[in-house]
């Protein structure tokens, strides 16, 4: 493995600093040249996409729940007026 590679880093001299320091955005170009933003765009939105598609089935699983909570309730009031009926 390549060192470089493992351990990115720019040394600036002090004149250099100062010229960064009174542009941010150059400073913030610098920051962004570091890595890949629209690689890192694509997979925060890939992730913002899979969340929202686990809250969809999160909430269609928790209305299936009350759902299946509300037919075993009437389930059990039919099954007691049968039982008084035969009663």
């Amino acid at each position: 493995t390549n060192i470089k590679e493992l351990f990115p880093i720019q040394i600036f001299s002090q004149k250099e600093l100062y010229a960064l320091t009174g542009n941010p955005q150059k400073l913030l170009e610098l920051i962004d040249s570091q890595l890949d933003k629209s690689k890192w765009l694509a997979n925060r939105n890939s992730l913002i996409e899979q969340w929202l598609a686990d809250r969809a089935t999160a909430r269609q699983l928790s209305n299936a729940i009350a759902e299946e909570q509300n037919t075993t309730a009437q389930l059990k009031q039919i099954t007691n007026r049968i039982d008084l009926v035969e009663r």
